[in-house]
């Protein structure tokens, strides 16, 4: 599995315009060959596209999210997995 390096944390008072043109340029600096972008909305619909990235890219990319998940999940319990 490849290094995950997050994008910067979103400060609260941190517009999503600010986010995405920070994150653009962050992704054009890494010389991207494939791009998945998720959108969770207000109304709860989620919106997905992709760029350069086929079934088995997306099964990849699925792998990262869940570890960084599994990350973020034991930074916020340490007191729990012994850190």
């Amino acid at each position: 599995m490849a290094k995950i390096i997050n994008f910067p944390k979103n400060e609260s008072d941190q517009t999503a315009d600010e986010f995405l043109q920070e994150s653009v340029q962050l992704t054009l600096d890494a010389d991207p060959v494939g791009i998945t972008i998720a959108v969770k909305c207000k109304d709860g619909t989620v919106m997905t596209g992709y760029w350069h990235v086929d079934f088995g890219q997306k099964a990849e990319i699925i792998g990262h999210l869940q570890a960084d998940m599994i990350d973020q999940m034991i930074l916020n319990n340490l007191e729990r997995y012994g850190g």
